[in-house]
């Protein structure tokens, strides 16, 4: 403190205890911390008032007129630095807890402890404001306790001191203001990451709830149009299921009505008949089923392949993978009540190239009244239905044996059985419980096997059926039994005046009978297959006509039927070759042959041989097709063994008989060569001649039977043959020839008409030896002068021959001479007749 003039100045540490009091006031009342505040006051106090009457005295000394009046200046100041200092305090606590007032309003004690915290900053930030505004009250507390002694000097300080204090509050203020901001930005982002962790955490839970919601929303949306989807399908297939069931109840249902006349349902496969059997054909697109009372038997008399689906996309139809309903081509059994088993009995008369044959047992009821009643059919009556087929998908896979559960576990099972065969009777036996199927199949006439046990899926038990997918059957019910009722107006007991479908049977199985082994005379014949005669081909095999091999060894001929005729001049000619037993054998027919196919011989029903039908093979092929490969295979081997017996070398009498070849004899050429018997063709020591080219002239001949047929193959009963080079004929006896001669060119026409044309190079060697022999009979017939032979003819097909040396002795002067207007014997000329009518004919 200083004393001045009757001035009382405050000193820097003066004003620093007095704004020291003021902000540790503050300060206590924020931190709650009273001790020692008012000892620190009252020291300030003391420091204040000893430096003001130091300050006094220090200046009596000078001036002791104004002793007592600066005394109670000091005594006046004193009072006036107290109440300067408590209404400053006053002041800011005023500020502070109207603050602290609003922020324990506002948030609670926690933000009440912030606010005082932001009192007591600004107390600190605004230290030089205090500072300036203490100073200058108590500068004029000082003129008010002098009785304005100081005023001349308080004009002097104070302006300086307010523009201080204004000053020092804008820097004051600027200061705070950019602390603060600093002081606030820091303590707002401490808040912000303080309470970002909350904020986040509340955000994303925000954010997940609310797309949570969204996607809720959204499901709930795609269920709800799902639903409605799902209901608009559900009413559209409905509609279109009703519809389909409205349809396959108005196709059905004419067909389960009994009629009103008869009585009888045309779905009832015995209706035409006259019977009602119960036996139900609900696909007649399929097939043609039957009951036939003759053969106590039901059947489907023709295999049908399976009804394709076929799927369109409305521009093009396609069948990549069409499904097929072969189950669909069954009879069908509705029982009235669940059978425990089901049996059935079965052969196949022919099949397809894919086939299903077996048992049908469960599915749905069908319900013949409610269908009647309603117009409409149940659509999946074979839902879980089981199926014990025979199967072949195509021609170039097995048959297998496979079970078949319908919309349950498909091909579930392949159960062991006897291996399939057309025509082999089959039992098949189905037991079910609950879940559980036993199997059984066997062959008619064996012990049936043990039981084979299947899980499946319980089925209702009132439905049975026989199915016969691409293949015909017949086939009999054993269990469940089957009531058969006849229709009486249908079968009237007096009968129709036509046999009776048994009786009709009756015949059917005679009639197969004689087709399939024919007796004709001494004959027992056997067919080859039973397909063969499906496909026309009569042929059968026998060994009655005695072919045997170059060993010896009996051979089994494959013969065919034909009729024979007598032809004009009294030969036998074979007609007809390849016809049905029961055409060769009807009453008023021609009389039977029995054709070779391997010898090419005709036989009557005593075993005689009557004919030779050269190329009969060919010529049976032509009318009748093609044989299968097996069966062809089979009778060329045994035409060949047989031809190996019939190429020789033969003895007829001294000749020595050569076949030209296996292969002619094949061909139906029964010609065989020697060395000729003919005096004209050996030289005078009796060689046989040569051509130019160093080959023997040989002598060619036919076979001729007893009642004069030409060109059978060699046979010991053979007793004479005929020449193609001399028209002569000779016998066993003698190598001198018969009396008659025939023209050699006409045989050899006549000949090559019914057998076909010979081998060029054979005929030119015929040629060639008949060109000799003609020409050296005219040369003997110079020497002797005798009549030229009228019988000389040009070769046929030409042929060159050198000339002989010398003479030869004649042929014989007896020998009769044949008008050459009439070149041929009887026989020849009726088969030329013949072979020029075109007639298959044969004669000798």
């Amino acid at each position: 403190m200083a004393y001045e003039g009757g001035i009382v100045r405050l000193t820097a540490d003066a004003v620093n205890y007095a704004t020291t009091i003021v902000a540790d006031t503050v300060v206590a009342v924020k931190s709650g911390d009273w001790q020692g505040l008012g000892q620190d006051a009252l020291n300030g106090l003391k420091s204040i008032a000893y430096d003001v009457v130091s300050s006094i005295i220090s200046v009596g000394t000078f001036i002791v007129q104004q002793i007592v009046d600066q005394i109670k200046a000091l005594v006046k100041f004193a009072g006036y630095i107290v109440s300067i200092i408590t209404d400053l305090t006053i002041d800011t606590f005023k500020a502070v807890f109207s603050g602290l007032s609003s922020a324990f309003t506002a948030f609670g004690w926690q933000g009440g402890q912030q606010a005082m915290q932001t009192a007591s900053d600004w107390v600190q930030n605004h230290r030089r404001l205090i500072e300036a505004t203490v100073t200058t009250g108590l500068l004029v507390a000082a003129v008010v306790a002098t009785d304005g002694l100081a005023l001349p000097v308080l004009a002097m300080t104070v302006g300086p001191q307010l523009f201080q204090v204004a000053g020092g509050y804008q820097a004051d203020e600027r200061a705070a203001a950019k602390k603060a901001e600093q002081k606030q930005f820091v303590s707002d982002y401490q808040t912000y990451v303080a309470n970002n962790k909350i904020i986040s955490a509340n955000a994303k839970d925000a954010w997940a709830d609310e797309l949570s919601k969204k996607y809720q929303a959204q499901i709930i949306n795609q269920e709800r149009e799902l639903g409605f989807y799902q209901d608009f399908l559900q009413t559209y297939f409905s509609n279109m299921e009703n519809q389909m069931s409205y349809y396959l109840g108005q196709s059905l249902v004419p067909q389960i009505t009994p009629d009103p006349t008869f009585g009888v349902m045309s779905a009832d496969v015995g209706s035409l008949y006259g019977w009602n059997t119960g036996v139900l054909n609900l696909n007649p697109s399929q097939g043609f089923p039957l009951y036939n009372n003759g053969r106590q038997a039901f059947s489907q008399e023709i295999a049908v392949s399976p009804a394709l689906a076929i799927s369109s996309d409305g521009q093009s139809i396609t069948s990549s993978t069409p499904r097929k309903f072969w189950f669909n081509q069954k009879e069908t059994i509705p029982l009235a009540q669940d059978t425990p088993t089901v049996e059935i009995k079965w052969r196949a008369l022919y099949t397809l190239n894919s086939f299903s044959i077996g048992v049908y047992f469960g599915g749905d009821i069908i319900d013949l009244d409610a269908i009647r009643k309603s117009g409409s059919a149940p659509l999946d009556v074979s839902h879980l239905a089981k199926m014990l087929v025979y199967k072949k998908d195509n021609k170039d896979q097995p048959t297998t044996l496979n079970l078949y559960e319908h919309e349950g576990s498909g091909w579930f099972a392949q159960p062991t059985g006897p291996d399939f065969a057309i025509g082999q009777w089959y039992h098949m036996r189905l037991q079910l419980s609950n879940n559980s199927l036993s199997v059984q199949i066997w062959k008619e006439g064996t012990t049936p096997p043990a039981p084979q046990t299947f899980t499946v899926a319980p089925t209702k038990q009132r439905t049975v059926g026989v199915i016969s997918s691409g293949a015909s059957i017949e086939y009999q019910i054993i269990t469940p039994q089957v009531p058969l009722k006849i229709i009486p107006k249908l079968r009237p007991s007096g009968g129709l005046g036509i046999p009776t479908e048994k009786q009709r049977e009756i015949d059917a199985r005679k009639q197969m009978q004689q087709l399939t082994n024919p007796v004709i005379g001494s004959f027992n014949l056997q067919s080859i297959n039973k397909p063969a005669i499906l496909r026309g081909h009569y042929i059968y095999t026998t060994n009655g006509t005695g072919l045997v091999d170059a060993q010896k060894k009996s051979i089994t001929d494959y013969v065919t039927l034909g009729q024979a005729s007598v032809g004009t001049q009294g030969s036998t000619i074979i007609n007809q070759i390849g016809i049905s037993p029961l055409v060769a054998l009807a009453p008023g027919a021609p009389a039977p042959a029995l054709v070779s196919l391997i010898s090419q011989k005709a036989y009557d029903q005593n075993a005689k041989q009557i004919a030779t039908c050269p190329h009969v093979l060919e010529s049976f092929v032509q009318t009748n097709g093609q044989l299968s490969d097996e069966t062809a295979k089979t009778i060329n081997s045994l035409r060949n063994a047989y031809a190996s017996n019939l190429v020789g070398p033969f003895n007829f009498g001294t000749i020595s008989l050569q076949a030209i070849s296996a292969q002619d004899v094949i061909d139906g050429h029964y010609l065989y060569k020697a060395t000729s018997p003919a005096p004209e063709l050996h030289d005078s020591q009796g060689n046989p001649l040569k051509d130019s080219t160093g080959n023997l002239l040989y002598d060619y001949f036919l076979m001729k039977t007893s009642d004069g047929i030409l060109g059978v193959p060699f046979d010991t009963s053979i007793t004479t043959m005929r020449s193609l080079v001399t028209g002569y004929e000779y016998n066993r006896n003698s190598t001198s020839p018969l009396s008659i001669r025939y023209n050699a060119q006409t045989t050899l026409t006549v000949y090559q008409k019914n057998t076909g044309a010979l081998p060029s190079s054979l005929l030119n060697a015929i040629n060639a030896s008949t060109t000799f022999y003609q020409q050296a009979v005219k040369q003997e017939q110079a020497v002797d002068q005798t009549q030229p032979d009228t019988t000389t003819t040009q070769p046929v097909g030409g042929g060159n021959i050198s000339n002989p040396d010398g003479g030869y002795s004649g042929g014989g002067g007896n020998q009769q001479q044949i008008d050459p207007n009439n070149p041929a014997d009887q026989s020849i000329q009726d088969r030329t007749e013949q072979a020029s009518s075109g007639d298959i004919s044969f004669g000798g």
